[in-house]
């Protein structure tokens, strides 16, 4: 936390403001982001949460009318225990999760925590190295494949997907349903993005020196 007396309320509004521009909603050290517009399916088009702490929760959408079947975003995980588990706002949506590294392997895929009691949301967990990955959601029976077609994970098979036989090129076929998400996350930071907030800062805080020397 900065604590130069430099640093005015309007330079915390400003930073505030920036915030939710971004996607974050924020309480104490904990970031909450929300979708903006459409992430994409893809490494090269996910959305980049980025900027600095921990990552406790995305939310979103997917939408049939927009084409829009899954959702891709650029995390950081911090080496200590990874988990994710979704939580829809509709009964309808099944969901499936997946985290890739940053090559676009599989690491981790389920569809549902428990497909006999009909629990239809999905979960991810486990111990993993710290570094760049991709987390994943789209409605069941939309699946990843590679550059030749073929699907290289499918989550339900084991429960909690096989391992993974190629890297992330495309999408097969289509999602039983779409919906609007929430995630809850466990490990996660966003992606640091010194280049795109020192500008920033430095900006914010000429303003505020400017304003105490007058």
């Amino acid at each position: 936390m900065f604590k130069s007396n430099l640093f005015t309320t309007a330079s915390v509004t400003a930073l505030s403001t920036l915030s939710v521009c971004l996607g974050f909603t924020h309480s104490a050290q904990a970031l909450s982001f929300t979708e903006v517009d459409d992430a994409g399916e893809l490494l090269g088009t996910a959305q980049v949460i980025g900027g600095s702490g921990a990552i406790t929760e995305i939310s979103g959408n997917t939408d049939f009318d927009a084409n829009d079947f899954a959702d891709l975003f650029k995390i950081s995980l911090d080496g200590s225990f990874f988990s994710a588990t979704t939580e829809t706002t509709s009964t309808d949506f099944d969901t499936a999760l997946f985290l890739f590294d940053s090559t676009g392997d599989v690491v981790l895929s389920n569809d549902d925590i428990d497909f006999d009691n009909f629990v239809v949301e999905s979960e991810i967990s486990g111990n993993l190295a710290a570094g760049i990955y991709y987390l994943g959601i789209t409605g069941s029976g939309y699946l990843p494949e590679d550059a030749f077609g073929s699907v290289i994970n499918d989550p339900t098979d084991p429960p909690f997907g096989f391992d993974s036989v190629g890297t992330l090129a495309g999408w097969q076929d289509e999602p039983f349903e779409v919906g609007a998400y929430n995630i809850s996350l466990t490990g996660v930071n966003a992606v640091p993005t010194p280049a795109a907030v020192l500008p920033i800062l430095s900006g914010l805080f000429t303003a505020a020196r400017r304003k105490k020397n007058k």
